[in-house]
């Protein structure tokens, strides 16, 4: 095992509901599915050892994860966003390679905060966005790549209020992170979401919807 190699880690999400917008607060509530996907040195095995066997399910305790956090997110208990189960593990033997590949997936519900503009009300668009990293890790221990340029949005509900234009992943790269008087993660870098919306509404409400790296319009 090469320890001076960073360990890559694709990120993908899907989009499947916008609770709310709530304006008052500069919040966004969001209904996702997670998708984060490495190579674990340490969990390969030869097939013809086992039955056959090239893929399993394992409970996400039992294994190395990636401390993956959202950053910009208003809850903090990650127990009350996100809701691990299992991980798929298939085996590297049958492209020659050591280790086994891990497809970690998960439903959240994610409460993120976003400079909503509503001066245009009800003819607004917001730009909202989610950044995502390791808490602790630098990039040369996790590195954050997203598996695809946009968010799936295949099984979205749409709604009433709003419409999303766009929602896009890119990536971010800063040399620290202040905290505390004090700077740590050097050289990190930040997965960032950015939902673009448009507002359909002309009645007036209390709330809107949207989620991370966004932006939306009203008509």
């Amino acid at each position: 095992m090469n320890h001076s190699k960073s360990t890559t880690v694709l990120y993908s999400l899907s989009l499947y509901q916008i609770f709310s917008i709530i304006e008052k607060q500069q919040n966004v509530d969001l209904n996702v599915w997670a998708i984060q996907k490495w190579n674990d040195d340490f969990l390969g095995w030869n097939p013809y050892l086992y039955g056959m066997i090239n893929t399993t399910i394992l409970p996400f305790d039992a294994i190395w994860l990636p401390d993956t956090y959202l950053y910009n997110s208003v809850v903090m208990n990650r127990e009350e966003t996100e809701r691990y189960i299992n991980v798929v593990v298939t085996t590297n033997y049958w492209k020659g390679e050591k280790g086994a590949e891990v497809k970690f997936m998960y439903p959240a519900l994610y409460r993120t905060s976003c400079l909503l503009d509503i001066r245009f009300f009800p003819y607004d668009q917001q730009a909202c966005k989610l950044t995502i990293s390791s808490w602790t890790s630098s990039k040369s221990d996790i590195n954050y790549e997203p598996e695809y340029e946009y968010v799936n949005m295949d099984n979205f509900l749409p709604n009433e209020e709003w419409v999303v234009v766009s929602f896009t992943v890119s990536i971010k790269k800063a040399k620290s992170f202040p905290q505390q008087n004090h700077l740590f993660r050097d050289h990190s870098s930040f997965l960032l979401l950015q939902i673009l919306l448009f507002q359909i509404s002309t009645v007036a409400s209390s709330s809107r919807f949207f989620f991370a790296s966004w932006r939306c319009d009203s008509i």
